[in-house]
């Protein structure tokens, strides 16, 4: 792996590789054709050199053909340009035997007879010792192309280099017109074109793996590859062309032997001392880039929102951010030269050596979210789950493995609550006592719980996919699918009991009234409508049934209504005659003691005018006692007569008439500002009365008195008011009783009363629509309440 540049590169000179084997079997097939048509051209090239042999061309086909089948990885393949190689080392090492033992192994003329009158071999159809040597050499770099030792070098790249050696030192010698340098007296002389074809051929296997063994320090994006790549050209070619116009002068006579050597080595100094230049300032520009992208690279690291963690191929941590020591706890020096081990739980860390060491021999890119459950470790020794992102990169140091990590614990966390939530709503909607039926836009059933089941008759499995209509009556379908369609284009909620009745039907085809209640249920962009659907057979049996038993009690209680009526009446008019055949021999009795007490008091002795005035005290009593059942009787027969009365003017009058028998006494009042009431004054004046002198009465006790009469608005549609005092109050446990007639919650000889007041005073305020109630504390006040209707 490398950067995108790089890459291209790679690729670049590997199709150099492809074209450079087909350029040597294409040749090697062109001078095969001028053995059989006998074409001088293509066997020497130029007239009066050396022809390339029929085994040497034999070699190049296969030479091409093998180079060509090892640009592709699959065994086959290689296999059989395995085999190829082994040939041509077979017949590189052959000739070379005849020329060590002299001997003739009948190969070099086995196709072709070598009859040039001009041959150049001491051994017609012999390809040349070098020849020989560079085709030993290059069957055994094809054989051996992927072969590498432990300390990573590549046999095939040093075993090309070296023919690649022997074929320039045949183009140096052709160049410079040296003999010797082509040919080992007095053996075959080796062709211009072959030597050529050897170069190509060596070139070719060099740049078919330009990433691996020696090729990778010249192909590489480091200094070391950009200045081989600037100079090891011009030192091969720069000096073969100096050597070679120096020559060329001193034979046309421009020039001695010294000047001439002189004239080269300056040459040399001066291009040499320029390359070296233009290459120092190429690295230290490519220097300066590679800072300053090292630089951005550093800050895109530091500034990234996830840990970075870079390890290398044994598994050493050589790079951390500074949000890797935030979500690891480790600071940036104890992190790294540590195994990446150190960042994953203990029982994880055997299992992930293996997974590492399997992971480095075939690395690959792997992204996040591969559905793989990670947990890392901190510091503390806490673990949490993470998302990991793999990405292997190669460097001048060697391979590099960039981890992103992700804490996903609030993901986690959100996915959990997800799960609870959805595992919660389904078990809600699975137990419901309800039948729940979901639809979506179309009105497709997607879900049913076992109550939809048990209502309807379906199984589940019958349901899904159908549509609701299916458990309509088919009398409603039509008006049920408008209904539908005005409901999806403006879904709101629908409770239950809308007054509408609907109908659900079973399987069977029968029928049974229904409650439903709808709720849209957002899904995305999309939406989904849930369904409430409850059986209420039993509840519409059970409201007719009420119903009616309405209906009878409704009679009943007009009947006992209009009973109790005459009975009321009647027993006032029993009352009301009781009461007033009493009041004539009261006063009769009344009369007669007190005349008898006046005309012979002096008479008589202290026991019996005590007894007299106690029979004369009890019959005013009596007397009085019967005034209010007489005025208790009248209020329940009396008609009402509304008006609109001033409620503070009758307060200020019945306050007034208080004085009299409040002379002497120290009572504060405060009365507030009342609003005006719709009711019968006279029977208000009455329940003022009754209150305030109860009121008055009850805090007789006390050194200062202190009476209020205020009101305050009631639930809105009444006006309350009320009388306060702090007399001598009353337990609560009482006030239930308290407006009952003849209820007393003080002796006689404390507070005088019949105990008819509270309660005319609660007849009164019923018959006008209103309330009564009191709230007190024992010796700490009491307060009677009493509310009017506002209209």
């Amino acid at each position: 792996m490398g950067t995108p540049s790089e890459i291209r590169f790679l690729a670049s000179l590997r199709r150099f590789s492809l074209i450079s084997s087909i350029v040597v079997c294409a040749s090697g097939l062109g001078v095969l054709g001028g053995w059989i048509f006998d074409v001088q051209a293509l066997k020497s090239v130029f007239p009066g050199l050396a022809t390339m042999k029929v085994n040497t061309a034999i070699c190049f086909v296969l030479s091409g053909v093998s180079l060509w089948l090892l640009q592709d990885g699959r065994t086959r393949q290689r296999r059989v340009a395995q085999v190829f190689a082994g040939i041509i080392l077979l017949v590189g090492a052959v000739t070379l035997a005849e020329y060590l033992t002299g001997g003739d192994l009948g190969i070099d003329q086995l196709l072709f007879r070598d009859t040039s009158a001009l041959s150049d071999s001491s051994i017609p159809g012999r390809m040349s010792p070098q020849t020989a040597l560079s085709f030993l050499l290059l069957g055994g770099a094809l054989a051996l192309l992927d072969a590498e030792t432990r300390r990573g070098r590549r046999p095939a790249q040093f075993l090309a280099l070296a023919a690649a050696a022997f074929a320039f030192t045949v183009l140096t010698g052709y160049t410079y017109k040296v003999v010797s340098f082509y040919r080992i007296a007095p053996f075959t002389e080796m062709a211009i074109h072959t030597a050529v074809l050897l170069c190509a051929l060596s070139a070719g296997i060099l740049l078919a793996r330009p990433e691996f063994g020696v090729m990778k320090l010249v192909t590489g994006e480091t200094p070391g590859g950009l200045t081989v790549r600037r100079l090891l050209p011009a030192a091969i070619l720069v000096p073969l062309a100096l050597g070679w116009v120096r020559m060329e002068g001193q034979r046309a006579g421009l020039y001695g032997t010294e000047f001439g050597l002189a004239l080269f080595a300056a040459s040399n100094a001066a291009i040499f001392a320029a390359l070296t230049y233009w290459s120092a300032l190429a690295v230290d520009r490519t220097d300066l880039e590679r800072r300053q992208a090292e630089g951005k690279f550093r800050d895109i690291v530091e500034a990234a929102p996830d840990a970075i963690v870079g390890v290398d191929a044994g598994g050493r941590i050589m790079l951390v951010n500074h949000q890797a020591e935030a979500v690891f706890g480790y600071s940036r020096e104890e992190l790294l030269g540590e195994a990446i081990e150190i960042l994953l739980p203990e029982q994880h860390r055997g299992a992930h050596v293996g997974h590492r060491t399997g992971y480095v021999q075939a690395p690959t890119t792997r992204p996040m979210g591969t559905g793989i459950s990670l947990v890392a470790r901190r510091k503390d020794g806490s673990t949490f789950p993470v998302d990991i992102n793999l990405s292997p990169t190669q460097t001048k140091e060697g391979l590099m493995i960039t981890s992103i990590v992700r804490d996903v614990s609030e993901r986690k966390r959100t996915e959990q609550a997800l799960k609870d939530s959805e595992a919660l709503f389904r078990g809600l909607l699975e137990s419901a006592a309800d039948a729940v039926v979901i639809v979506d836009r179309s009105g497709s059933i997607t879900f049913v719980n076992p109550k939809t089941e048990e209502i309807f008759g379906y199984t589940r499995e019958e349901l899904l996919g159908q549509s609701i209509d299916v458990l309509v009556p088919e009398r409603f379908r039509e008006r049920h699918n408008r209904e539908h369609t005005a409901y999806i284009s403006a879904p709101q909620p629908r409770p239950m009991c809308t007054a509408l009745s609907l109908c659900g039907r079973r399987k069977d085809g029968s029928e049974f009234p229904a409650d439903i209640s709808l709720g849209p249920l957002e899904i995305g962009d999309d939406f989904v409508v849930l369904s409430i659907v409850r059986d209420v057979t039993e509840r519409k049996k059970a409201e007719e049934e009420i119903r009616k038993q309405n209906e009878e009690l409704e009679l009943r209680v007009l009947q006992r209504t209009a009973q109790l009526e005459a009975a009321n009446k009647e027993l006032e008019s029993f009352a009301y005659s009781v009461s007033h055949d009493l009041r004539a021999p009261l006063r009769h009795i009344d009369g007669y003691i007190e005349l008898i007490f006046r005309k012979a008091s002096d008479k008589l002795e202290e026991k019996p005018r005590r007894h007299l005035q106690i029979v004369m005290d009890s019959a005013r009593k009596m007397g009085n006692l019967i005034d209010d059942l007489l005025a208790f009787s009248r209020m329940g027969r009396a008609e009402m007569l509304r008006s609109r009365v001033e409620m503070k003017r009758l307060v200020d009058q019945v306050v007034r008439e208080t004085k009299p028998d409040t002379a002497g006494r120290e009572i504060h009042w405060q009365i507030a500002d009342l609003p005006e009431v719709e009711g019968d004054p006279v029977m208000l004046r009455l329940v003022l009365v009754n209150l305030i002198s109860n009121a008055v009465k009850f805090t007789r006790t006390r050194e200062e008195a202190r009476i209020e009469v205020g009101c305050r608005s009631g639930d809105g549609s009444e006006t309350v008011f009320f009388v306060r005092d702090n007399g001598v109050g009353f337990d609560m446990q009482y006030a239930g009783s308290l407006f009952g007639i003849f209820q007393r919650l003080h002796r006689e000889d404390e507070f005088e009363g019949t105990g008819i007041g509270l309660a005319s005073v609660r007849r009164i305020i019923h018959r006008q629509g209103g309330r009564t109630w009191a709230e007190a504390v024992p010796q700490g006040g009491a307060t009677f309440y009493f509310s009017l209707p506002k209209s």
